[in-house]
């Protein structure tokens, strides 16, 4: 899948107003001036924009011009107007931009990344990611909330994990698709390292969401997994980020701005491995449940 078909496809299902002003970023004309405008500044009469663009670098524009462009950005929706008859952007079209985006932005950032309902049953695939050793943990919650809701995936959902990765740093989208998932399924976390970090993120994840969790299962196990209805998602982290863990982790006090810099900024080529095979599954979800009933190391 090609990321020009992807991004154009959502365009299609774009008002004019949208598809035009969004993808016009560095163009000077009219429309989108006028928007960038009243995105410094707001809300502003036809009159004040006017005065706006006529000292911002760009093509000069008559009064009359520029009121045109403004009542019809207001009937498509891309402006609102008060009773005082100044403009504003409209939040509705805001959102909407954001949505188009956010999702343009994962298209192109990882344009052959596929969705699990694109994998065939009794298959595996691979994806190979180019960024933040987080990414591919949280893009695999966000995909399967959706999948599971939608599929109506039915039994127990195993997230395991080497060092317990945090809920409380990520965007709103993010926490509200990991709080969709775990209410729409019986969530549980197997952590195999037993650090110190570890407990205080694992207690956030069962306070927030309800999710109990084990610790210290298998810390010779360095595999990010997530196991839900046919699926087994596999996450291997690059050896040298699995170094620099095993020399750090063990202090009792570390550096933390080091720990956020190779977690969610640096970037890394990470392969994730997700499998689709319904016994494979159903048997990985039955030795994992085996942790919560011995209560591995640590439990909560």
């Amino acid at each position: 899948m090609s990321c020009g078909v992807v991004v154009w496809g959502l365009v299609g299902n774009l008002d004019r107003g949208l598809s035009e002003s969004v993808l016009a970023s560095g163009r000077r004309d009219a429309r989108s001036r006028v928007i960038s405008a009243l995105a410094r500044k707001s809300p502003l009469s036809a009159k004040h924009v006017h005065s706006l663009l006529l000292s911002d670098g760009g093509k000069q524009l008559t009064y009359q011009a520029v009121h045109k462009v403004v009542r019809r950005l207001a009937s498509e929706g891309v402006l609102e107007r008060n009773f005082s008859s100044n403009y504003r952007l409209s939040l509705d079209w805001i959102s909407r931009s954001k949505k188009f985006l956010q999702e343009a932005e994962v298209r192109h950032v990882s344009p052959d990344r596929i969705s699990f309902a694109d994998i065939a049953p009794d298959s595996s695939t691979t994806v190979e990611f180019n960024e933040s050793l987080a990414a591919p943990f949280y893009w695999v919650l966000s995909e399967m909330a959706e999948y599971t809701l939608k599929h109506r995936v039915e039994g127990d959902v195993f997230i395991v994990m080497y060092g317990a990765w945090p809920v409380f740093i990520v965007s709103k989208k993010e926490y509200d698709e990991i709080r969709q998932l775990t209410s729409s399924a019986r969530t549980r976390l197997v952590c195999t390292t037993n650090f110190f970090l570890d407990r205080f993120t694992l207690e956030f994840w069962k306070r927030g969401f309800g999710t109990p969790y084990v610790m210290g299962t298998d810390p010779a196990n360095k595999v990010d997994s997530v196991v839900f209805g046919d699926f087994i998602v596999q996450i291997y982290t690059p050896p040298e980020v699995m170094a620099w863990f095993s020399k750090n982790m063990i202090k009792k006090i570390m550096d933390l701005n080091s720990l956020y810099k190779i977690c969610f900024q640096k970037k890394f080529k990470i392969k994730l491995v997700i499998t689709r095979n319904a016994a494979l599954a159903r048997e990985m979800r039955r030795k994992l449940a085996t942790h919560f009933k011995t209560g591995g190391k640590r439990s909560g």
